[in-house]
């Protein structure tokens, strides 16, 4: 018996060692750092090689930084919540004050998760920017701020049955699809890679009385003169740059751009947000010869120059 079970395993010569205990490591008499150290005036190391199976790698470029978020769910028919979705636009709050459910927070403290919603959220009726106010928000005092573009949405639960977070992944950096659909569309229906896409915060007067919404526009429309910034009792509050139009068809009312967020907001030296924005992008020769110029580029491109 003995010497048929050699024979059945003896092709495992070589390949099972001798058993042995746990293997050696010293303890590291210095805090770990996966980043090599660089003093001003120094040349960049060039790093170790072969590269180490850890986080330390070579430094890719165009890559995107997500951050979790905490998303809003709005309560829609029959009472389903609708969370947003892959591509969505977001705002990121700036304190929990300015959230009716203050309390209710994931985590706590520093490490808790911020509060976004998307521009649909807050332009809807009985919301935030649609309650009147005696004086116009502006850049300090919107409680929001342009977070970037929805990467994925997890944890959705649209009948509220598991009592659960929505949380996404929002991307603040680096290429990202973005929702290219009709009443979302941050530019022309056929687009323009190396447009610049934009979100504006205005302020609409009525009766003495301002209410707000936000609005979706692109250094495109602007030249072409199709977008107006401003016009009688409506004036642009604040802006953000989203970023910089990569692949005009991605996939199906799907675009990708490069996400970088900054801010627009008046200044003494700079002027209005509306001045700033038509300095750098009104230009005469893009202008269609129309002064009623089509929305959504509906006429072949030739005629608008």
């Amino acid at each position: 018996m003995g010497t048929r079970t050699q024979q059945m395993h003896e092709f495992l010569s070589g390949y099972l060692g001798p058993s042995s205990g746990p293997p050696t490591f010293g303890v590291p008499n210095q805090p770990l750092n996966a980043r090599l150290p660089v003093s001003p005036g120094e040349g960049i190391p060039g790093g170790i090689r072969p590269i180490p199976t850890s986080s330390q790698s070579n430094k890719k470029t165009n890559a995107q930084i997500p951050y979790v978020r905490l998303v809003y769910s709005a309560k829609g028919t029959a009472g389903l919540r609708a969370a947003p979705q892959e591509g969505d636009i977001v705002l990121v709050e700036q304190t929990t004050l300015y959230r009716k459910d203050a309390g209710d927070r994931l985590g706590h403290g520093t490490n808790s998760y911020a509060y976004t919603r998307t521009i649909e959220s807050l332009n809807a009726e009985n919301e935030l920017l649609s309650e009147p106010r005696d004086e116009a928000y502006t850049y300090d005092t919107f409680p929001y701020r342009l977070d970037g573009v929805i990467n994925n949405v997890d944890s959705e639960d649209p009948q509220n049955e598991f009592r659960d977070y929505t949380i996404a992944n929002v991307a603040i950096y680096g290429p990202c699809r973005l929702d290219h659909g009709e009443k979302t569309r941050c530019d022309f229906k056929k687009t323009h890679p190396g447009s610049i896409l934009y979100v504006g915060l205005e302020a609409i007067q009525v009766g003495g009385k301002f209410t707000h919404r936000l609005v979706r526009f692109s250094s495109a429309q602007l030249s072409r003169g199709v977008h107006v910034l401003e016009g009688p009792g409506r004036t642009l509050v604040c802006a953000w740059t989203l970023g910089m139009l990569m692949d005009s068809n991605q996939s199906k009312n799907m675009v990708t751009v490069l996400v970088n967020v900054s801010p627009i907001r008046e200044t003494d030296l700079r002027g209005t947000v509306a001045d700033q924005l038509k300095r750098k992008w009104d230009i005469p020769k893009l202008r269609p010869r129309s002064d009623s110029p089509p929305p959504d580029n509906a006429r072949p491109s030739e005629s608008w120059h």
